[in-house]
């Protein structure tokens, strides 16, 4: 795994990978089964709604873990500004402390 590949943006490429590779073997399936071609179409479509349900599904998924990272970022930022106001102002204390050490 690369190192800006995040575990959500792994786990989609494999959910998508599985829904493509579920679609194709199911189509090629009732392709090669001797049926009617109003059997056959029937099939089809409710391979086609199945796909589309887990499609929704796994995209329900994702669009969670995008919202559940970007509170976290959006936390990370807020408290990493906090933590350098504190910083700036302590460092300021301290340079203020030691200039007057240094006039005197």
């Amino acid at each position: 795994m690369k190192h800006t590949e995040t575990k959500t943006g792994l786990r989609a490429k494999q959910a998508g990978a599985l829904v493509v590779g579920a679609a194709v073997g199911v189509t090629a399936a009732i392709l090669a089964a001797p049926r009617s071609g109003k059997d056959t179409r029937d099939r089809l479509k409710q391979g086609g709604d199945g796909l589309l349900s887990k499609l929704d599904h796994q995209g329900k998924e994702i669009d969670k873990g995008v919202r559940d990272i970007t509170k976290s970022l959006s936390k990370l930022k807020s408290d990493t500004h906090k933590d350098l106001d504190k910083a700036v102002k302590k460092t300021r204390k301290v340079v203020s402390k030691t200039a007057k050490k240094v006039r005197s």
